[in-house]
């Protein structure tokens, strides 16, 4: 009887230690909100770049070429990010 008594009486400490425990805890906002110190973006645009280079050009189609039957490619004077010109797919 005391076994069963002391079983009881832990069950119900327990029950009462976490409920008490979980109502002090609030649920944050969602979506969390990171710093933005804290992120990949962030590090990577500390980074040092020790050398660059351009991969091709976008205002010729000399260094490109198109496969497969869907699609075309094509120059857009009127449409860029830097330079005369881009490649439209």
């Amino acid at each position: 009887m005391k076994k069963v008594f002391r079983i009881v009486l832990l069950y119900l400490g327990g029950i009462i230690l976490f409920s008490q425990a979980s109502f002090a805890q609030s649920i944050p906002e969602m979506p969390m909100i990171a710093p933005w110190e804290n992120t990949l973006e962030y590090e990577w645009s500390q980074k040092e770049v020790l050398e660059s280079k351009k991969l091709a050009s976008t205002e010729n189609l000399d260094s490109w070429e198109h496969r497969g039957n869907y699609g075309s490619l094509s120059i857009s004077s009127e449409v860029f990010f830097r330079g005369n010109a881009s490649i439209l797919i």
